[in-house]
């Protein structure tokens, strides 16, 4: 049988890209529920009460996770917002009115790339959404 050279037949390149696509299949119907979670974590850190630790606890480990995954994916905005978020959630002493509400911006940025599939760098679509991170976080 004919091989590359890395050693693989055809019939493996095939199977490996079938797994891949099937991957960003995957990866973007989960999406708006992945980036739905993040937001309904966002919600429960605005509410006061004992349970906020924990939920700031969870919201950095998705975000992490979200962050990781979104490039990866063709989602490269899904990264930078995700990344955004979690450095402003790693800096955080105490959630005030001013901190919460970028935190929640955050939360729509990604909300608007999931729910609209933004690809890529999102054009001028994108270009608007970095340009009102920007603005709020200075």
């Amino acid at each position: 049988m004919i091989s590359d050279s890395d050693g693989r037949t055809p019939v493996d390149q095939a199977g490996s890209e079938a797994m891949i696509a099937a991957l960003w299949r995957q990866f973007e119907e989960m999406l708006p529920s992945l980036v739905a979670a993040i937001v309904a974590d966002i919600k429960a850190l605005g509410e006061d009460g004992a349970e906020r630790p924990a939920v700031l606890a969870r919201l950095r480990a998705a975000v992490h996770d979200l962050k990781g995954q979104g490039s990866s994916f063709g989602y490269p905005l899904i990264t930078e917002f995700g990344m955004s978020l979690s450095n402003l959630l790693y800096r955080i002493r105490d959630i005030d009115e001013a901190t919460m509400a970028r935190i929640v911006l955050h939360g729509d940025l990604l909300t608007v790339v999931a729910t609209h599939r933004i690809r890529g760098d999102g054009g001028e679509t994108g270009l608007a959404l970095r340009a009102g991170l920007a603005r709020a976080m200075a």
